[in-house]
């Protein structure tokens, strides 16, 4: 008699073909994800190949490329497919006899369904594209005011910054992560002298350096520059910083801003040149204490969380009144840390005098550099680090700075090429911080001979050797060392460095542009060796890791066996 319970067997057979069942829908849905269902014919052979995989993507993915990149990657493979099938298949039909038969026919007609196919991925391409797109979250051109084209419905969100040129970028990373976490649209100023560079030298727009349309199209939103906003005035000279309150022509316009300056501090991070670049009046006042990435009450706490700062101005109106009464009736600046922790410090007036509440439209703070998720301090150092993660890695340079860096590397290494070749050949980068690190070490003098560097630029080389296969000959220093013997050290040691004064950087691109191109030139690097605890060096290995798959090592310049 038989039983109608299944056996062993069967049941293992049943659950075998669920599995492929299931694995085959989960290809089959993503293969089709976004577009129209492609017709399977006995003449035009399938597109799916591995590369477009379900387990490639997942790989991809888990291997940190970001997801919508990898779908965009996936779409623009296939789009080069569709062109390229469709040219075959012209030619086999071009090549056929002029008698049609019925297989040309069926190519004549797929030749067209790609085609048609290839007409409604651009189209898709450009309707997704206008999601970002400037004009979706501004009233219009530039205003003469940042208000008027502020749309209501939209909120913003910028911030200052100070100190030098890297440092500025990790405060507008920072606020553009910050903005991506509130559902607001981050402005970027640009960048603005501080004590490493001259007021004379004015200001350099963020998107002169980077690229921003990019960005966008990874974050999926809108990037905006104050140029975008607002009517600004020369970027270069004195004339750059013309806003000042009650002008007739550049007046300021008021607004109250949010300040992260610990508790022990008396004022705000005033950015002076960036504020009357752009042409603000601001207020102050203080973030809570519980915003602190330690709320113990420690008024020399100066670290931010990203996500109580993001609770904290999340797209919603943050006062109903900006008088100081409704703000700080009786806030105390050390408070009890039993005690609660909501109320607000007004910290500063503004030049013209008034205090307003921090503005909920356009949400703004004096500076966003000392930020964190809650795990480290420094967060940056890490690679789990979210902001890097989210913003940093996919801030490319612009063609403008890759044309120009591409001049500056086509001379360094068509002198040091023997076959005059203009392709870049692989490189270490070196970069030796000295400058304001001398004087750290106490009675010491934090300065690495280059022999300390050399021992790490051959690790480097060894490790890509082994590792990679790639055989390195050349290696770029960089520094701010101005002393004749470390650059007469330099070239004894076969290394290269790029000449800013025989290129007349600064009389063609001004004071900013010299450390700027170092920098991109870093970029291209398969293997760097930086400045323990010099930001300039840490982006920079960053970039080599991320970019290019390199080799990174760092010397400590304020520990060593070299001090003995």
């Amino acid at each position: 008699m038989y039983s109608l319970r299944p056996t062993f067997r069967s049941r293992t057979t049943i659950s075998v073909l669920l599995l492929l069942a299931s694995i085959w829908a989960l290809l089959w849905r993503f293969g089709d994800y976004g577009y129209p269902s492609w017709t399977e014919s006995p003449v035009i052979p399938s597109f799916r190949s591995t590369s477009e995989s379900w387990e490639e993507v997942l790989a991809a993915v888990a291997a940190g490329e970001n997801a919508a990149g990898v779908e965009r990657k996936w779409r623009k493979d296939r789009e080069r497919k569709m062109k390229q099938e469709i040219v075959r298949q012209d030619d086999i039909v071009c090549q056929q006899p002029l008698v049609v038969g019925e297989e040309e026919q069926k190519r004549i007609a797929r030749i067209a369904e790609l085609e048609l196919e290839l007409e409604k991925e651009k189209n898709w391409r450009q309707q997704e594209s206008k999601l970002w797109d400037k004009a979706t979250v501004l009233n219009g051109p530039p205003a003469k005011l940042f208000r008027d084209n502020l749309k209501n419905d939209t909120y913003y969100l910028t911030s200052w910054t100070t100190a030098g040129f890297t440092n500025q970028f990790m405060g507008y990373v920072n606020m553009i992560y910050l903005a991506t976490l509130t559902d607001r649209v981050p402005i970027v100023p640009p960048f603005a002298p501080f004590h490493h560079i001259s007021a004379e030298a004015g200001v350099v727009s963020f998107g002169d350096i980077f690229d921003l349309e990019l960005l966008s199209s990874q974050l999926r939103v809108a990037v905006l520059e104050w140029r975008d906003v607002k009517i600004l005035p020369e970027t270069t000279g004195a004339d750059s910083y013309p806003y000042v309150p009650k002008s007739p022509e550049w007046p300021s316009e008021p607004i109250g801003c949010w300040s992260t300056r610990a508790a022990h501090e008396h004022s705000p991070h005033f950015a002076e040149q960036i504020v009357r670049h752009i042409g603000v009046d601001a207020s102050y006042t203080r973030v809570p204490f519980s915003t602190r990435y330690q709320q113990s009450g420690n008024p020399y706490e100066e670290h931010i969380n990203f996500p109580h700062l993001a609770a904290l101005i999340y797209r919603s109106p943050v006062f109903s009144s900006t008088e100081k009464s409704d703000i700080a009736p009786s806030w105390n600046p050390f408070p009890d840390p039993e005690r609660e922790h909501h109320r607000y410090e007004e910290l500063s007036v503004s030049p013209d005098g008034h205090h307003r509440g921090p503005d909920s439209h356009l949400t703004c703070f004096d500076v966003t550099y000392w930020m964190s998720s809650g795990a480290e301090l420094y967060e940056w150092r890490f690679g789990f680090s979210p902001v890097w993660r989210t913003v940093g890695r996919w801030l490319k340079f612009s063609k403008k700075m890759h044309e120009m860096t591409k001049e500056y590397l086509d001379v360094l290494f068509g002198r040091a090429s023997e076959d005059g070749s203009s392709e870049t050949p692989p490189f270490i980068a070196v970069h030796v911080r000295r400058g304001d690190f001398k004087q750290e070490c106490g009675h010491r003098v934090c300065s690495p001979p280059l022999s300390v560097y050399g021992d790490q630029v051959d690790e480097v080389r060894r490790e890509l050797q082994e590792k990679k296969g790639i055989e390195v000959q050349h290696v770029v220093l960089m520094s701010d060392e101005t002393s004749a013997d470390f650059w007469g050290d330099v070239r004894a040691l076969g290394w290269l460095s790029i000449d800013h004064h025989a290129h007349q950087t600064f009389e063609r691109f001004g004071e900013w542009f010299p450390p700027i191109i170092d920098i991109a030139v870093q970029s291209y690097a398969v293997g760097f060796v930086g400045t323990e605890d010099s930001t300039f060096s840490m982006i920079s290995q960053k970039r080599v890791i991320d970019w290019n798959g390199g080799v990174v090592r760092s010397v400590d310049s304020r520990h060593g066996d070299w001090m003995n």
